[in-house]
């Protein structure tokens, strides 16, 4: 990395006003041969990726354009994008946008043959998804970096498919990390870099000097909505592309979290949501209550405890306490230090699944996290009998809004020995349920 940055640097000073031609070309043309280095390696890892499936709009949006519909209009939705080759047993990874809603999608290797893919889990996130198809013979798969190895200042080239037409390279300056994009997206770990992903682009991996992908772009901040670009008559489809075209800056996921969430998938599919059962005041580590009957209570801590540490590394607030337990898998045991009227202790916790917890509560109900917010993906004949459909999205209960599982663990608490009410938007439609203990 320090030597590409040195040859654009360099590049950057020689095209002064004065300065030799020839010395101009060869700096450049040595951080093109760089550049066109790590193009040769990554080139045919990168992958289309083509998800298409039936178009879903709000009941009133689909009864206005019956007419088009019946024709034979905008029956379809076809999302294009970019993944990338990770093993040699033919997984590709890409982002969750691509391939939600959908178990198949069509992987355009870069000789432009076509493979069919299976879905095996995607997380939204993690923003991504992990997808199987047969392997690739004479193919290098790509590697991700140990950690991301890019702070601000550093350069990464990113490779993709922009508007889902052919293999595109940008070369980005990383602006900031760590970050979140907007209030609505609970993922707090963003790379930003100066270059804008273009519609194709998102799920193609960015490159670090030794070709190792020390990232995946998602999505293009700048502010503006989506792009909506439709295919000439007779398609019957719409293609969207996951980021703006406008100028904006490209938010990357990291290379840690890409492998965290990968492993999760492969092994699980999906990646499981660990519940400590704390509840920790805004801004501080002071401990504000302790769910019963969770890995919190059952560790010892207790309202009042100021949290210290997490396996030994200093915690600076409640975000930095929830950004690490994110990050550990259901399942493992980890050492919290608690500060308790001026006595340092130091207990041993794990994480309960929260997917897991939410079932057992409702009686067998499956409930996942989407775009759209906690969807329903099974029900029993319980559920179906108050008036509980595949699909739903739960968006209170009883008085309390869900925005994610945690504090749907919270609302049902709440509720105590009481039916439970869940009010959930069905295309469109507020439906009232009551679900008896």
């Amino acid at each position: 990395m320090m030597r590409l940055r040195s040859l654009l640097l360099g590049s950057l000073l020689l095209l002064a006003p004065g300065l030799p031609v020839f010395a101009q070309d060869s700096l450049l043309g040595r951080l093109q041969d760089e550049i066109r280095g790590l193009a040769g390696q990554a080139g045919p890892a990168v992958v289309k990726v083509t998800a298409e499936r039936e178009l879903r709009l709000p009941r009133h949006l689909m009864e206005q354009m019956r007419d088009s519909i019946s024709a034979g209009h905008l029956r379809k939705s076809v999302i294009v994008g970019t993944g990338f080759l990770i093993s040699e047993t033919g997984l590709v990874l890409t982002t969750h946008r691509i391939a939600e809603g959908t178990d198949v999608v069509r992987i355009t290797l870069s000789d432009g043959s076509e493979r069919a893919g299976t879905v095996v889990g995607s997380d939204s996130f993690f923003k991504l998804a992990v997808i199987r198809i047969q392997p690739v013979e004479g193919v290098t798969p790509l590697a991700l970096a140990a950690d991301s190895g890019l702070p601000t200042g550093s350069l990464g080239v990113f490779v993709g498919n922009s508007f889902g037409i052919s293999t595109s390279m940008t070369l980005g300056i990383v602006t900031g990390t760590g970050k979140r994009a907007s209030p609505r997206d609970p993922y707090d770990n963003y790379t930003v870099m100066n270059t804008p992903i273009l519609p194709g682009d998102a799920g193609g991996p960015v490159l670090g000097p030794d070709g190792l992908v020390v990232g995946m772009a998602v999505a293009n901040y700048s502010g503006g909505a989506m792009q909506l670009v439709t295919t000439g008559a007779g398609k019957n489809v719409s293609i969207r592309g996951l980021a703006s075209p406008s100028a904006g800056m490209g938010l990357v996921v990291p290379a840690e979290d890409l492998a965290f969430a990968m492993k999760e998938i492969v092994e699980f599919g999906r990646v499981r949501e660990g519940l400590l059962g704390v509840s920790v005041r805004i801004g501080t580590l002071e401990v504000s209550r302790v769910r019963p009957l969770t890995p919190a209570a059952a560790a010892g801590i207790t309202a009042g405890d100021i949290v210290v540490s997490l396996d030994d590394r200093p915690l600076r607030d409640d975000a930095d306490l929830g950004f690490r337990l994110r990050r550990l898998p259901v399942g493992t045991t980890f050492r919290l230090e608690v500060r308790r009227e001026g006595e340092q202790l130091k207990l041993t916790c794990g994480l309960e699944d929260v997917a897991e917890r939410v079932g057992r509560i409702l009686d067998g109900m499956q409930i996942r996290t989407t775009p759209a917010g906690l969807t329903v993906t099974t029900v029993g004949e319980k559920h179906e009998e108050a008036g509980v459909r595949a699909g739903d999205v739960i968006i209170m209960v009883g008085d309390h809004p869900v925005l994610t599982l945690k504090q749907m663990v919270s609302a049902l608490a709440a509720t105590g020995d009481r039916p439970i009410k869940l009010i959930l938007d069905r295309e469109g439609e507020r439906v009232v349920v009551e679900l008896t203990r």
